[in-house]
């Protein structure tokens, strides 16, 4: 598995990528550029890495369930867990398009947090730098 470390000062922020090296969450993030992108990406890149995940501004960021957090901006979502230490790690994103989170997206984390954790047990997580 391989993880791209987009932002680092007190929390590091890392962006998950499939086998390939496509990472499905900033595909989202630049595709939706216009409709709250440019704020996630601004979010990602700034505010996280200085002073960790807004847990506590509902609507930045919230709880769905198990260790899985959702990011706020515009209509994008971006679904994220925590590493541990002062790590975010960031799974995949979507295009709100009504009032819940759908179950697949939200099945989809925890798959990428199982196999996250499973190559990092194994020695076979491979972190890049891309900030």
């Amino acid at each position: 598995m391989r993880a791209y470390r987009f932002a680092r000062e007190v929390w590091d922020v890392r962006l998950l990528a499939d086998d390939q090296g496509r990472c499905e969450a900033m595909d989202v993030i630049q595709q939706l550029e216009e409709q709250g992108g440019r704020g996630m990406l601004a979010l990602l890149r700034d505010r996280v890495p200085r002073l960790g995940p807004p847990t506590h501004n509902a609507a930045l960021s919230s709880h769905l369930e198990d260790g899985i957090w959702e990011f706020r901006k515009g209509s994008v979502r971006l679904f994220w867990f925590y590493d541990e230490g002062k790590i975010v790690v960031a799974t995949n994103a979507y295009k709100k398009q009504g009032q819940r989170a759908p179950r697949r997206h939200i099945q989809s984390a925890k798959d990428f947090r199982a196999a996250y954790l499973a190559a990092k047990r194994a020695g076979t997580l491979t972190i890049e730098d891309i900030g």
